[in-house]
């Protein structure tokens, strides 16, 4: 129980360490102007908005949301 309890403090504080990294190098500005476009349709917490015919985005799998954001770069999704 001991080695369970050492082991996953481990893997916390190693993969919190690189996690912290990789949001450092992040540009904020873009980031917010995506979401402004974003929730534009798709609402301030990604509920969806049917007025917009804009489904909910929050809680969807990143799978789902990187493939219809390549969908709509490429032309098979309607346009953004």
């Amino acid at each position: 129980m001991k080695k369970h309890y050492i082991s996953g403090i481990i893997i916390f504080v190693l993969g919190t360490t690189f996690s912290t990294n990789v949001f450092a190098e992040g540009d904020l500005g873009r980031g917010e102007a995506k979401y402004r476009v974003c929730a534009a349709c798709h609402g301030e917490n990604g509920e969806g908005r049917k007025i917009a015919n804009a489904p909910r985005i929050s809680g969807q799998h990143s799978w789902y949301i990187a493939r219809q954001l390549n969908n709509f770069k490429n032309g098979v999704r309607g346009t953004h």
